[in-house]
């Protein structure tokens, strides 16, 4: 992302997952998905938006949710303000 984004931004999006209606073995990956969101909140300019839409109905989504949890509740809650949104009544729900 930082090879091609050189000032700062006010938003990125993330959709995680496999693309729908492809081959489900090509999925995004727990460690580039870090990277590349660590990399984004670089280049966010203050009060700019990111959103990760996770889907984790399947085993890679399962992992690289866990892995995208665990990454944004340690960042320090005085430089951002990150909120998650979760589905009730659906099993393996995107949030």
């Amino acid at each position: 992302m930082d090879i091609y984004i050189e000032e700062q931004v006010k938003a990125i999006m993330f959709n995680l997952g496999y693309l729908p209606g492809s081959d489900k073995t090509i999925t995004t990956k727990s460690d580039t998905t870090l990277m590349a969101v660590q990399k984004g909140l670089k280049l966010l300019m203050p009060g700019g938006v990111m959103t990760i839409a996770a889907y984790v109905g399947h085993e890679e989504g399962q992992r690289e949710a866990e892995d995208l949890l665990k990454f944004i509740s340690e960042i320090d809650s005085k430089q951002f303000s990150i909120m998650k949104i979760d589905f009730i009544n659906r099993r393996n729900a995107p949030f």
